[in-house]
């Protein structure tokens, strides 16, 4: 069950804060004017209101086709200010530079193999092994 009850007229005010605007072109009449739709959305891109706009006179004729002349009109019109567009800062990637080590190549050291000199002064040699005194002669006698 509802029931409805009139009351005298009360003024509500309800803020809605404005963070963007698109314009539609509608209608050109050619050195004339265009019929504008203007729409605006608030800071989650949610639709807030729409109404239409009429460009004409100095403000057709100096429009030229420039569609940023347009958006700073609208803004101005309005009462908004233009937020400058960000572009993004792309910093390049750096690769470093890579010196490749250098290894010095080993070359091996040749020494001369030293022959040493014969002279008439030195002993011959006859034989390969030592001559050594028997220290210990064989004998027959026993040691017991």
């Amino acid at each position: 069950m509802s029931s409805s009850f009139s009351i005298i007229p009360q003024d509500r005010v309800t803020t809605q804060t404005v963070a963007s605007f698109k314009v539609d072109v509608h209608n050109i009449i050619l050195f004339c004017s265009a019929s504008l739709g203007i729409v605006l959305y608030d800071t989650s891109n949610n639709y807030l209101s729409s109404f239409p706009m009429t460009l004409s006179g100095d403000d057709y004729k100096n429009w030229a086709g420039d569609d940023e002349y347009v958006g700073t009109l609208i803004a101005s019109k309005l009462g908004f200010t233009l937020t400058p567009e960000v572009t993004p800062e792309v910093t390049p990637e750096v690769t470093p530079e890579v010196t490749p080590e250098v290894t010095p190549e080993v070359v091996p050291e040749v020494t001369p193999e030293v022959t040493p000199e014969v002279t008439s002064d030195s002993p011959e040699v006859t034989s390969d092994s030592p001559d050594f005194p028997d220290l210990f002669p064989a004998t027959n006698e026993s040691c017991y």
